[in-house]
Parts: C-alpha cells; sequence; structure tokens
C-alpha cells in the first residue's frame, strides 16, 4: 500500500501468499499500466471530497492487518507537498497537510499500539531524497 509501482508491491503480495502469508496488496487508485491489485481504493472519477471518505473507510486495515507492507514509504494519509505561490491556495493546502499530518500519526499510532509489524520499502528517487515517514 499505497501505490502500485511498477507492480512490484504486487508480486511481493503474490510471493508473500506463496509461502502461506495471507496477503492483500491495496492501492490508493488504479495504475494507468493496469497492474492487478486486491483492492482499489478510490477511482480516478471520484471528487476530492469521496476520495477522503473512502480512505477513511479503508482504515479497517489498522484492525485487520499483522503485518503492514509500505510502499513508497507511505501511509493512506501523506501530507502532500506545498508547491504553489498563491497565499489562498498555500493556505488551503496548509489546512489539508494539517488534516493529513493527523490522520498520518493516528494510523501509525493505531498501528504501534497494536504491536503491527510495519515494513517500509523506499524504491527509485524516493529512496534516494532520505525523506521517512
Amino acid at each position: 500500500m499505497p501505490t502500485t509501482t511498477g507492480g512490484n508491491p504486487q508480486g511481493l503480495s503474490k510471493a508473500f501468499n506463496l509461502i502461506n502469508y495471507n496477503s492483500k496488496s491495496w492501492s490508493l487508485s488504479e495504475n494507468i499500466y493496469g497492474y492487478e491489485v486486491d483492492f482499489i481504493i478510490s477511482k480516478k472519477s471520484d471528487s476530492k471530497f469521496i476520495r477522503i471518505i473512502k480512505r477513511l473507510f479503508a482504515l479497517r486495515y489498522l484492525f485487520i492487518s499483522d503485518i503492514v507492507f509500505f510502499s513508497f514509504g507511505s501511509t493512506l494519509f501523506k501530507p502532500n507537498p506545498i508547491t504553489v505561490n498563491k497565499k489562498l491556495h498555500n493556505l488551503t493546502l496548509k489546512f489539508c497537510n494539517l488534516f493529513l499530518s493527523i490522520l498520518q500519526n493516528l494510523e501509525l499510532y493505531i498501528l504501534k499500539m497494536r504491536n503491527v509489524l510495519i515494513m517500509v520499502q523506499y524504491q527509485g528517487d524516493d529512496a534516494s531524497k532520505g525523506i521517512f515517514v
């Protein structure tokens, strides 16, 4: 979770299933290359509001998983970088990022309280940035 980059997370999920781990791959959205995934959280046609609601419902993974594997080191609620210079737009993004940061911290806190094993994979340019969850 949360992406299907290069089909790598799905390949790992299949490998885990081969060694008798019940593994499901989840993705925030469909990949343009059509990589297979067990569960897609939202569609491109969904509004931003619906995407957030679907992510909130997807938080059920916190209570049904014993092991969580984050591809690209990202949880469901990763804050977005602010790159626009318009003050109102930046203010909106800062508010949204605060909301996302709170939810991301809640995600990680619940996983920690449940003693869920968290595995993280960085690949490509995210591995070279040195930015971690």
